[in-house]
């Protein structure tokens, strides 16, 4: 597959049609649950993460936050790369992301059904698994539409609505298994109790920063492509978990140190790179000056 560079109107195919309206309807269905948990079922999910406290167990408010900035930004892609004819946007829904997108929200609506339940062990699958999918259309994404090889106008509407929703949905899959996978193992009684499960969680919070460091830095895993906005979805959860942990504070001290070096990492970039901050934030790290002009018409 080539980069999936071309523009121009083109009448979208049977099958285009048919992953758009998949796109929008799975969604919908998905946003409309996801929040009825939130708001309306009882027990809600705030109250599951209340009656379940572990070492990565977030401060609710950081979390509403972030889904909502997701939410926000998913229902940009939905209603712009489903709803124009531009021959790019066609080639991104059929080529890059396919029924993927479908296959996540539909998993989506079975892990908060087994969150509710407080079935951690399924919970924990469908996060290994929908974390699995993200990363994939995530790679996609990069290798196949790198933003340097786009014409500038384009580039501000893919970043904010396109790149931005996979790039959350990653690092927001990636610490729910970390989080779930934690919750599972204390359902094993006398699994993991006492100092060894703050060691591994340590270990798993380092690990989680080392892949944000090297998306933001060098764009590990995605050709030298850099993805900022993991980082700073990461840095963001690592200060959900800090704030909520404070009371144990090796590890939130750690959690909050990880987050604040990742948002210095993010403003090195841009410091060195120049240009627009948004564009610094999906540079490729072998780009030249003039690949990273500014997001605007010259």
């Amino acid at each position: 597959m080539d980069h999936l560079t071309g523009s121009g109107v083109h009448t979208p195919t049977r099958q285009v049609k048919l992953l758009r309206i998949g796109n929008i309807i799975s969604f919908l269905l998905a946003t409309g649950i996801h929040l009825a948990a939130i708001l309306v079922f009882s027990p809600s999910i705030g109250t599951i993460i209340d009656d379940n406290f572990c070492f990565f167990t977030p401060e609710k408010s950081f979390i509403y936050v972030f889904w909502g900035l997701y939410y926000l930004s998913a229902f940009g892609f939905v209603f712009y790369a489903q709803l124009i004819d531009e021959e790019y946007a066609q080639r991104i829904v059929k080529g890059v992301i396919g029924p993927w997108f479908i296959v996540s929200n539909l998993l989506l609506v079975g892990w908060v059904r087994s969150w509710l339940a407080e079935d951690f062990d399924w919970a924990f699958l469908l996060s290994i698994i929908n974390s699995a999918i993200a990363a994939f259309v995530h790679r996609k994404l990069f290798r196949f539409f790198p933003l340097y090889s786009l014409p500038i106008h384009y580039r501000i509407a893919n970043i904010w609505l396109i790149f931005v929703p996979f790039s959350i949905l990653v690092a927001n899959w990636f610490f729910f298994v970390i989080y779930t996978g934690f919750l599972a193992l204390y359902n094993f009684d006398g699994y993991m109790d006492g100092y060894i499960d703050g060691y591994v969680a340590t270990v798993f919070l380092v690990i989680y920063a080392i892949i944000g460091w090297g998306w933001i830095g060098f764009g590990w895993f995605t050709r030298g492509n850099r993805d900022g906005f993991f980082g700073i979805s990461a840095a963001w959860l690592f200060s959900a978990v800090a704030f909520q942990q404070r009371d144990i504070f090796p590890f939130s001290a750690l959690a909050g140190i990880l987050s604040i070096s990742m948002f210095g990492a993010i403003f090195i970039v841009f410091l060195r790179d120049g240009g627009s901050f948004t564009q610094a934030l999906y540079s490729n790290r072998d780009s030249t000056a003039e690949e990273r002009e500014p997001l605007t018409e010259s």
